[in-house]
């Protein structure tokens, strides 16, 4: 909202009026959350988003700001108090502001004195992105895609959600 990229992810992302949890063995619904007020109370809409158009909006909005995209280089230290970022190169790179998105193994955590492990649960999530044509295409599923909603399939150790 305040980066002034609502239009946009609007143009990307669904917004699901609920949550539903189904059976992954029948389909049917087992339970839901409802989503209907989220924009009231939290200020911001709730969006499903494919990950790879999300991730374009934002270099696009990051590099419309004057930042700089540097590809293929690692990262081998974070020093929070200085805003810096160490390369493998020997490059260092300071900023007002770095965000270290730089997931499950994440040497930024460790650097802001957060000493945590990753904590294996035994679940394993698949997300799933079929075209719209393609659940229109099928009476059974065509509901899928014309009522926005979030879809969680659980199962026993496993679930899917699309």
């Amino acid at each position: 909202m305040r980066w002034g990229l609502e239009a946009q992810m609007n143009a990307v992302c669904s917004q699901p009026d609920k949550i539903n949890y189904r059976s992954w063995e029948t389909g049917k619904p087992h339970g839901h959350t409802d989503l209907y007020n989220v924009r009231d109370r939290f200020g911001a809409p709730y969006w499903q988003v494919f990950r790879p158009a999300y991730h374009k909006i934002l270099l696009q909005a990051a590099l419309r700001s004057g930042a700089e995209l540097r590809k293929g280089c690692e990262i081998i230290d974070y020093i929070p108090e200085d805003g810096v970022v160490a390369l493998a190169d020997g490059t260092k790179i300071q900023g007002d502001l770095v965000i270290a998105a730089d997931g499950i193994k994440s040497i930024a955590r460790k650097a802001m004195g957060i000493d945590t492990e990753p904590n294996e649960t035994g679940d394993t999530c698949f997300r799933v992105v079929i075209p719209a044509e393609k659940l229109l295409a099928d009476p059974d599923l065509a509901e899928l895609s014309t009522r926005p909603g979030f879809e969680q399939w659980l199962g026993p150790d496993h679930h899917i959600i699309g």
